[in-house]
Formats: structure tokens, C-alpha cells, sequence
């Protein structure tokens, strides 16, 4: 069976975090990667912003991952995540 998308979302930044773990931060910037990242208005955009944002800046790319943090401020208006704190 086909996962719902926030399943789906957050399949992707589990295996992500566990790629981080074993030390292949590139390929965890890869999985995070998709058209999904532009969207803003379903309640997984955030989570998904934050780990690539934080998936990029483990790589040491740090103006995109300044540039992800922002994004991700952007959409987190209830500040559930220190991204604006990030992006300074």
C-alpha cells in the first residue's frame, strides 16, 4: 500500500536523521530533496523544512542551510522550531 503523504514525509526524514548517523550527511541531504520542500500549507512542511535545513548545515553548507532555516521561520508561526534562531 502507498503511504499517506505525511507518513511518506516523515519516513523520509527518519531515514535522513539515520543516514546523519552513520555519518552520510550528503546522502542525507539527497533524501530530503522533492518538490515537497516548496510547499508551505500542509502541517509536515515544517518538519520537513527544519531537517533539511539541518541536514545541510551537518554537511557544512551554510549559507543554504541559512536559507532553509529562513524558509522555514517563514511558515512557523507558532515557533514549534528555533529556525529563526538559526538563520541569524
Amino acid at each position: 500500500t502507498k503511504l499517506a503523504k505525511d507518513e511518506e514525509i516523515e519516513m523520509r526524514i527518519v531515514v535522513a536523521g539515520a543516514r546523519r548517523d552513520m555519518g552520510n550527511h550528503e546522502a542525507a541531504v539527497i533524501t530530503l530533496q522533492s518538490n515537497d520542500l516548496n510547499v508551505s500549507d500542509q502541517p509536515w512542511a515544517i518538519r520537513l523544512r527544519y531537517a533539511y535545513a539541518d541536514a545541510l548545515f551537518a554537511c557544512g553548507r551554510l549559507p543554504e542551510a541559512k536559507k532553509w532555516f529562513a524558509k522555514c521561520a517563514q511558515i512557523d508561526v507558532d515557533k514549534s522550531t528555533d529556525a529563526a534562531e538559526r538563520c541569524e
